[in-house]
């Protein structure tokens, strides 16, 4: 991305209020500057007009595209840079858009305009990027701007085979530690600073091994909140473009030996990935609702270190020495030309030697986003011990990450101060995607018994690398002791809370000897809990369950399950949404008023796009991003007894962007959902075990959620023995919660 500037009035009031540079009184001069020539005032005056002229030609070129602009834009500045003196701060501005403008000529004859590319216009670039980068104080704007315009050049000098000339090699830094002065400089775009950061990581842990990149990609992580306020669609691109940075920045930071570090970068990365693509609102317009005041102040702060082009206006009156001016009948600091000559000075010293420090505004903006942490956690970086490890204290949390260099169980436990690292030297990031797309075409291709060898091979799998490693390591026996899963990557589509080798006896699978559920983060989990031990829970006139049944007709053993509720709940229990009665709008609207629902339809699972992955209502979808933005009362349990509810995409590989998870982020506190298609007749069957057992009685509405995992894990348990031979039938149930 190239920067060009201007030094206007506008850049100069914009610093008047954060300690820009103020003017030199006359004591304070230096004696070079005390009592300039006339012809030095003149000759600046002169280089400012026709750097001005030149940015006027630039801004033309990017309006209309006529390369006469350009080539225009390139005289004009070549002679401001030619007539600024050495110290003239038009000399530093000149000279970057020069370079800039030249880059730009270069790429227009790239796309086929003109005579083609001319590499003389790239090297020359290079140059006048080099003398502004040089000459720019480290910490300035201007500093910054030259700084990724630079890089921009030297990237594309790189793809060309011809050599650099020796001189301007070693004049050169090297790219390696420019790209990473990129990532780590304030006032160059957060989105070209997170790719910059990410480059320089994979590069490192490629070429020396994980732990060198450890740095660079944790930078990388951090700066996703800082691009959570800009455009939504600038960061839609940039988490397309990194689906896997949090599980890589953690698998660095383990080869680092930070196994804490490792958990926290994985919530961070996780929680802003799957906050972006399912959130139809932009976090900053939720805060400024929440704190307007906060809001404005991150406002402006975000103003200094995001950068814009300047491009100056039409308008502007031009400051241009008449070529008929007599210098030599001018006299002293009275004369006009030598005041203007200050003031212009003054102003584009406000532009470079006395720009505020851009790291004194991404200080404001830490603190900022500290004051954020109960409005916008997804902000604010994650500590293990007070916002993480309580996810732990009813039992295990595992975390499975897989990268390219290898794959992990992290363990948080109630009785370790720390995570504990348990390598999965059998499981690759190769395999996982194969498996996962063996298990994807098994599902929704395979019938009879190919299928379900293909389920029973993925299971055998999942056991042998992951899910036996991480029991025997828990020492979990009872069958009744609870765990949570967190996949990561491909994992996130395949099964594991029904993993078991092949032709084992019953007793010895996951199912048998844990109570698993998954949750999409740590935190999520410790905030369902808050939510559940809070005293004031949900009205008592909330307290019902919401069944939503738009299409009873195709899903006829749907009605043994709405007849076992009717008659497990009393009239004041349930409210019915059957048919047209199961509207968009009418469906939104109940939710908010009850604790528990139950959706038996169709749904569909983009597995491209998440987002509009949906459930099928009588009149039009309900997707992931309604559910998302839905607010609930005190919601406690969802069942969502349709297709593919579970299931991730693979657009964000490093997020479980689901039906099932938009439901948790909404605030229901526990969801069971399928991960892939599942008939009629098993899911009716889960559905009715479940619900028997988390009611209490016949004509009682007291209803419990809280054991609504061990619930499912029994439904599974018994819809295994009555199908042993078609494991399709039961494993795509999950239970996502407390």
């Amino acid at each position: 991305m190239s920067y060009s500037v201007s030094w206007n009035s506008d850049d100069r009031s914009r610093w008047s209020g954060h300690g820009g540079h103020r003017p030199f009184r006359q004591s304070e001069r230096p004696p070079e500057r005390r009592r300039p020539d006339r012809r030095t005032a003149a000759t600046a005056l002169i280089a400012r007009e026709l750097f001005r002229r030149g940015m006027a030609e630039h801004a033309r070129f990017k309006d209309t595209g006529e390369s006469r602009h350009l080539d225009t834009c390139i005289a004009l500045l070549g002679r401001a840079v030619s007539r600024s003196l050495p110290g003239d701060p038009t000399l530093i501005a000149s000279s970057n858009n020069l370079g800039v403008a030249l880059f730009d000529r270069y790429k227009l004859g790239q796309r086929g305009a003109g005579a083609g590319p001319d590499p003389g216009d790239l090297d020359q670039a290079l140059e006048h990027l080099l003398r502004a980068y040089r000459s720019s104080p480290p910490g300035s704007p201007t500093r910054a701007r030259a700084t990724s315009t630079l890089f921009d050049a030297y990237q594309a000098r790189l793809a060309r085979s011809e050599p650099l000339s020796g001189e301007l090699e070693r004049r050169l830094p090297s790219f390696k530690s420019l790209r990473r002065e990129v990532s780590r400089t304030p006032g160059i775009a957060v989105q070209v600073r997170l790719r910059t950061a990410y480059e320089s990581g994979r590069s490192a842990a490629d070429g020396q091994g994980p732990a060198a990149g450890y740095r660079d990609l944790a930078t990388a992580v951090e700066l996703l909140p800082r691009a959570l306020w800009g455009a939504r669609e600038e960061m839609l691109g940039v988490l397309a473009d990194h689906p896997r940075l949090a599980s890589e920045a953690a698998a660095c930071a383990l080869d680092a030996g930070d196994t804490t570090r490792a958990v926290e970068l994985l919530e961070r990365g996780r929680a802003i990935l799957w906050m972006q693509h399912t959130n139809p609102r932009p976090l900053r317009e939720e805060l400024q609702e929440e704190q307007p005041r906060l809001a404005r102040r991150m406002d402006r702060v975000y103003a200094m270190l995001e950068p814009r082009i300047h491009t100056p206006a039409g308008s502007a009156r031009s400051r241009v020495v008449p070529r008929d001016v007599r210098m030599e009948g001018l006299a002293g600091d009275g004369n006009p030309v030598v005041r203007a000559y200050h003031r212009l000075n003054a102003g584009l010293r406000g532009g470079t030697a006395g720009d505020p420090p851009l790291g004194d505004f991404e200080q404001q903006w830490e603190e900022l986003v500290r004051r954020t942490r109960l409005d916008a956690p997804v902000l604010t970086e994650p500590n293990y011990e007070t916002d993480l490890k309580p996810a732990a204290d009813e039992g295990p949390v595992v975390y499975v990450n897989v990268s390219p260099w290898h794959c992990d169980a992290l363990i948080a436990r109630r009785d370790r101060a720390e995570p504990v690292r348990l390598p999965l030297p059998d499981l690759t990031a190769e395999d996982c995607r194969d498996r996962a797309e063996r298990y994807m075409a098994a599902m929704t291709e395979l019938t009879g018994t190919e299928r379900e060898e293909a389920v029973r091979d993925v299971l055998d799998w999942l056991w042998r690398t992951v899910a036996g490693p991480v029991l025997n390591a828990l020492e979990l026996s009872s069958g009744t002791s609870r765990m949570w899963w967190v996949p990561t990557g491909p994992l996130t589509t395949l099964p594991l809370h029904a993993a078991a080798p092949q032709g084992s006896a019953d007793g010895v699978s996951v199912l048998d000897l844990t109570v698993s559920s998954y949750t999409p983060t740590m935190h999520r989990l410790v905030t369902a809990r808050e939510a559940r031990d809070d005293p004031r829970g949900a009205p008592a006139r909330h307290r019902r369950l919401l069944l939503v049944a738009p299409d009873t007709e195709r899903l006829p053993a749907t009605a043994r399950v709405h007849a076992r509720l009717r008659s497990l709940l009393p009239p004041d229990g349930l409210t019915v949404l059957a048919g047209p009665e199961a509207c968009h709008d009418r469906v939104g609207a109940a939710l908010r008023e009850h604790v528990w629902a139950h959706f038996d339809c169709h749904a569909v699972q983009d597995p491209d796009d998440p987002l509009q992955s949906h459930l099928s209502l009588h009149d039009r979808p309900l997707t992931v991003s309604d559910l998302a933005d839905l607010p609930t009362a005190r919601a406690e349990f969802g069942f969502l007894a349709a297709c593919a509810t579970a299931a991730g995409g693979t657009l964000v590989l490093d997020e479980w962007v689901s039906l099932t998870a938009a439901l948790m982020y909404s605030d229901f506190q526990t969801v069971v959902g399928t991960l892939w298609p599942v008939p009629d007749t098993p899911t009716a069957r889960v559905a009715r075990d479940v619900y028997e057992q988390l009611l209490n009685g016949p004509g009682q509405s007291q209803l419990t959620h809280t054991s609504s995992a061990l619930a499912l894990r029994n439904a599974l348990v018994a819809e295994r023995a009555r199908r042993p031979d078609h494991p399709s039938a039961w494993v795509s149930f999950v239970h996502y919660g407390i």
